[in-house]
């Protein structure tokens, strides 16, 4: 009958919707804040700390709150990534910052840094928030965050958005592996 011919096209419809769905998300390349503390992202080390502005207020996602430094420059915070990731975009959210940089190194500790970006901000008023975005293109585990100057004695970082792709644990996995010494056969040497 007709009315079953078109209940089996909608049938077929909303299947094939649902395939199309599905291998869209497959190949989805929305891009993730790597640096929210839900991604397993820490600040590994600060050069000041303020017990009423902890450093983890820089990756809780909420802009109200706030690690601020201590007096004197150079400052800075180091983030170490949930995983090793593919970075193309760097969002911060600050008040009296002059001039900051972002270097970034991939592999299991922080030891070779590589520069990201250097940025000089104008002068907005003070407490007022300075956000910046940086397209940038790295494959970074670690962010360092280092304030060369600002516009009043005391700096704030309010937030840090890191979009990119995570390469995931098996990326750092092989970046391990990768820095362990090996033979000529190429297999590693074992402790």
């Amino acid at each position: 009958t007709k009315i079953d011919s078109l209940g089996d096209r909608g049938l077929l419809g909303v299947t094939l919707f649902f395939w199309a769905c599905f291998f869209c998300s497959l190949f989805s390349t929305t891009m993730t804040d790597l640096a929210h503390m839900e991604t397993g992202t820490e600040v590994h080390s600060t050069s000041s700390l303020d017990i009423e502005h902890q450093p983890d207020n820089i990756i809780d996602g909420d802009q109200s709150t706030f690690w601020t430094s201590t007096g004197l420059f150079p400052q800075e915070f180091v983030l170490k990534l949930g995983a090793s990731a593919s970075i193309t975009k760097i969002k911060t959210s600050t008040t009296n910052v002059r001039h900051f940089v972002v270097e970034s190194c991939d592999g299991p500790s922080p030891v070779t840094w590589v520069p990201v970006f250097d940025l000089e901000l104008g002068n907005t008023g003070t407490g007022q928030l300075q956000v910046e975005v940086n397209k940038v293109k790295c494959l970074a585990t670690w962010l360092k965050f280092k304030v060369l100057s600002g516009w009043s004695d005391f700096v704030t970082f309010h937030q840090v958005v890191v979009d990119g792709k995570s390469l995931g644990d098996h990326a750092s996995a092989a970046l391990s592996e990768k820095s362990q010494p090996t033979t000529k056969n190429g297999r590693p040497i074992s402790a």
